[in-house]
């Protein structure tokens, strides 16, 4: 199993961590120009034009979470299709949401204790990933829902088969930054249209804990250049 192979390649520590990656991923976009994460500065993003700003989110409280797997380098949730986004004019179904701990983007330098990634896939196998940030402060109800299946060794996987409501992660104003970018693990693909919601998440300092100790320590890749990219901010004016 090629997937399998892949993940003993490459980790986030010693001569497998992220510096290497680009070496021991022969055939990966690892060492490209428009990776992914990277340090988001504020003075530095540039206004999204009106045809930038339509994101409308598609989430279903009964879309099936269908399983929960530790995969050695993060708690992944697998959902079935239901869950959309609409980013650009294009249709992205939510395949996955995954942990970083700490975050792999900052915002003006300011690294959070949680980075929550929504995986969202078009039928041309394009990606828009959507980043939350976390922060400590009171009970998230959305995390407490998604740690009633944990513990989890790794290697280990859940059938859940459940209906779960992922709408209560979206902050009330969604003020938002987009990039082109990366998956910030190998292969490392260049096709990824990143979202960061400006505004965080919270959740509590116990449900911190809960969640790292699941995961691997300090399962981020390190900041990467932007190049010549650009940063857009699209502001909610609702």
């Amino acid at each position: 199993k090629i997937h399998g192979e892949e993940e003993k390649h490459w980790s986030y520590e010693g001569e497998t961590s992220p510096e290497h990656w680009a070496e021991i991923e022969k055939n990966s976009d690892c060492s490209g120009t428009s990776q992914s994460p990277i340090n988001i500065i504020d003075i530095n993003t540039v206004a999204a034009s009106h045809g930038d700003r339509a994101l409308e989110f598609y989430y279903s409280e009964k879309t099936v979470l269908n399983k929960v797997r530790n995969n050695g380098h993060s708690i992944q949730y697998d959902f079935e299709r239901g869950d959309s986004i609409h980013n650009k004019g294009v249709n992205y179904n939510l395949v996955q949401i995954h942990f970083h701990e700490p975050s792999e983007h900052t915002i003006n330098g300011v690294r959070y204790p949680i980075e929550i990634h929504l995986v969202h896939q078009s039928d041309e196998k394009n990606y828009t990933v959507i980043g939350i940030m976390g922060i400590e402060g009171g009970e998230s109800h959305f995390m407490k829902r998604m740690e009633t299946y944990l513990p989890l060794d790794v290697n280990e996987e859940k059938i859940i088969e459940r209906s779960f409501d992922i709408t209560t992660i979206l902050p009330v104003k969604r003020d938002f930054y987009t990039y082109q970018g990366s998956l910030t693990t190998p292969p490392c693909t260049e096709n990824v249209q990143w979202i960061i919601l400006k505004n965080p998440l919270e959740l509590s300092l116990e449900e911190v804990l809960k969640l790292r100790s699941n995961m691997p320590l300090k399962n981020y890749r390190n900041e990467q250049l932007l190049n010549d990219r650009k940063v857009y901010l699209t502001q909610d004016v609702n």
